[in-house]
């Protein structure tokens, strides 16, 4: 029947699942620093322990102590990957990005960036806080900047003052940066929310300098390190991580930015090749910056400024980029079609399949309150921006003793996406009003083992619940659908026998990947036994991570090298991926019968 074909397990889910060759993806944390904590409270992976060389992270109100991000097994193999979007939306930034610079210099191998919107975009600092800038006037009344902002919403420097009765501004630096934060980053209040961590930082009063001078230095390459923390992470990140069977990207792929470079004519036919040389040209980019950061005021000839269009809505589509004017970037494309989940391309869906990848992992476009599973064959894509959970929520924290409340928008929402190197996924954690220990709003599923869930990620295609899709299911056994209308999301709550009875997109049926390349490429791993699979098992690791590596610095000679390793591993656990098929069958008949 429709819907109940059992998914073919890689390997038998056991206890210490958690313990190897898995990968926690977090993202968008957008300087929440308390969800950062509450995240760390149910991962399988990372927690924060207390260290003297740490920061100030309070669990509650007058909590001092520091602490640092730690891998719960320390001398595994697992791994961390920040999907990006450390700032804008809290008062953590800072602190954040400084946890996580200190957690990949101790694990270099396991903590991975993806480079967000909210990331690259801090390079303007460097030019538009710049004195040149500030004392232009062509620059104060610029109609055409922001570009990426429609020409109708644009306000410039000069309106923003108006509007708040100046005629001239009385801090020429801070009114700048207020209004860059108002009216081009999307991060209004963001300015008073970096006094306040500035303070608890210090235990001092900040003043508007103080905050003007911090930005400056997050991205300035004479400051000490704590200070250029963010030039810092971008030299770090990546835009595109693979982890095994996993894509990593800030926003999404589509038919547009799939093997595109920006200014390379060159297109890009396999996945592995593209994000080597897409992660290249972002080293580049941010080579250029550190080089001559405060060359130009906001024009399109400063230094990064690849990366910093890159980042926009429309990212990639500058004239000197893409004469078409297409937006071609993976940190802002979007998985959804007016506010709905939506399936994945045939070109998408192939281009992925020919590097052996089935799964996208994403954040950057918030929708709703635990994260949305797409299916489409046998790929699936995970978004987990959840930081629109619960909007207009409030957090309270003393500062100096003075409570400060602010509007963090996550409620009690937080979920953790823990990837398989062999492509499993599972999900787990609580839905926005979740309360400790209350089971009814936890969520739990794995996709790809023998516990799979075969409706999560699948989406309704007749009748009363036509399009919605299956969001999650809950601990108890209910299930959790959802329905995008634009910046409205609609709920239902269904039993497994009401599921059972509902028409389903055959698109987003959950495919037995023993009948595709999934899983004739990866169960012979598992499959063989003693030393031999041990060994195959780890040469696949290390030409993967080899290939991981490269996607921040290596040759177009070396990357060809990693991929013959990989063919060559391919070619050697095909045969006995057949046995492990057989296996697998003859015990299915055994049960039967």
């Amino acid at each position: 029947a429709r819907g109940e074909r059992r998914l073919v397990p890689l390997f038998k889910m056991s206890d210490d699942r958690y313990r190897s060759d898995v990968c926690s993806f977090i993202c968008d944390l957008e300087g929440n620093l308390q969800y950062l904590i509450e995240y760390c409270n149910i991962s399988k992976v990372i927690k924060l322990e207390e260290h003297e060389s740490g920061q100030v992270v309070p669990f509650y109100d007058g909590d001092d102590k520091k602490k640092r991000l730690e891998f719960v097994n320390k001398t595994g193999n697992t791994k961390l990957c920040f999907g990006g979007d450390s700032q804008d939306k809290g008062i953590g930034d800072i602190r954040i990005v400084l946890l996580f610079l200190d957690f990949r210099k101790r694990y270099k191998d396991r903590v991975h960036f993806i480079i967000g919107n909210r990331d690259c975009n801090k390079l303007r600092m460097a030019t538009e806080l710049g004195e040149a800038a500030l004392a232009s006037d062509e620059v104060a009344n610029d109609k055409g900047f922001p570009y990426w902002v429609p020409a109708d919403k644009r306000v410039t420097p000069v309106e923003a003052l108006a509007k708040d009765g100046k005629t001239s501004p009385a801090n020429p630096a801070a009114d700048r940066l207020k209004w860059m934060l108002k009216h081009t980053l999307g991060s209004d209040g963001a300015f008073e929310r970096r006094k306040w961590e500035l303070e608890v930082m210090t235990g001092k009063e900040a003043s508007d300098d103080d905050v003007v001078q911090s930005y400056r230095d997050e991205v300035d390459p004479s400051k000490e390190d704590d200070k250029q923390f963010m030039l810092r992470f971008l030299k770090e990140a990546c835009l595109g991580f693979t982890y095994g069977k996993t894509l990593f990207v800030h926003g999404g792929v589509c038919d547009d930015n799939i093997g595109y470079i920006p200014g390379d004519p060159k297109e890009y036919k396999t996945l592995t090749e593209w994000i080597v040389a897409l992660n290249k040209w972002k080293t580049q980019e941010i080579e250029d910056f550190t080089n001559h950061p405060t060359d130009g005021l906001n024009s399109t000839d400063r230094k990064g400024h690849g990366l910093m269009d890159y980042g926009t809505p429309c990212g990639g589509c500058m004239p000197r980029f893409d004469p078409e004017g297409k937006p071609r970037t993976v940190i802002c494309t979007s998985p959804l079609e007016k506010g709905n989940a939506a399936l994945l391309t045939d070109t998408v869906t192939d281009f992925l399949a020919k590097s052996n990848i089935f799964n996208v992992v994403v954040g950057h476009i918030p929708h709703g309150d635990c994260p949305t599973v797409i299916r489409t064959g046998e790929a699936i894509l995970v978004m987990g921006d959840t930081s629109y959970s619960d909007m207009g929520h409030k957090t309270t924290r003393k500062v100096n003793g003075t409570d400060q409340t602010w509007v963090d928008n996550r409620g009690g929402a937080v979920s953790e996406i823990l990837v398989w190197f062999d492509g499993g996924l599972e999900v787990h954690g609580y839905r926005k009003d979740k309360a400790a220990g209350e089971v009814e709003n936890q969520i739990e599923y794995q996709l790809r083992y023998e516990q799979a869930d075969k409706y999560v990620g699948r989406k309704v295609k007749d009748g009363d619940m036509k399009d919605y899709w299956v969001k999650a299911r809950y601990k108890d056994g209910r299930y959790c659908l959802c329905l995008g209308q634009g910046f409205k999301l609609s709920y239902a709550t269904k039993t497994e026998e009401e599921m059972a009875a509902l028409v389903w997109d055959e698109k987003t049926e959950p495919k037995d990947p023993s009948k595709g390349v999934f899983n004739e490429f990866m169960t012979p791993v598992g499959s063989l036994a003693g030393s031999v699979g041990d060994v195959l098992a780890s040469a696949w690791k290390d030409a993967t991570d080899l290939t991981t590596d490269l996607t921040k610095q290596a040759s177009d000679l070396v990357v060809k090298t990693a991929s013959d390793v990989t063919t060559g591993v391919q070619g050697l656990v095909s045969p006995a991926g057949q046995d492990g098929e057989k296996e697998e069958e003859k015990e299915e008949e055994k049960k039967k019968a």
